[in-house]
């Protein structure tokens, strides 16, 4: 039992298409304002924050194997395991 290896059934990476366009838009919104605004230090770090989000949420990775649904962010964020035991029914979308 310790030396068995957990078989992956599914495994998939979803781009975040509309995440990263809005992150896009916004970014270039705050782009012209650092060029027009006075005061420098919000749009900085309105576009510093945008492309730290877009860097960190522009894919969603799933993982199925023998024992769980393995589920987290681009980069390991946030994370979640859920067991294959604890899901009571589930139903084609």
């Amino acid at each position: 039992m310790l030396f068995d290896k957990m078989v992956t059934h599914f495994k998939q990476r979803q781009i975040g298409v509309l995440v990263l366009v809005v992150f896009g838009i916004a970014f270039a919104i705050f782009a012209v304002l650092i060029n027009c605004e006075a005061p420098l230090l919000y749009p900085i770090i309105m576009c510093v924050l945008l492309l730290l989000c877009a860097l960190l949420f522009w894919a969603l990775n799933v993982e199925v194997t023998d024992e769980k649904i393995f589920v987290s962010f681009r980069f390991g964020l946030i994370p979640k395991n859920l067991p294959l035991t604890e899901i009571r029914s589930a139903h084609p979308v």
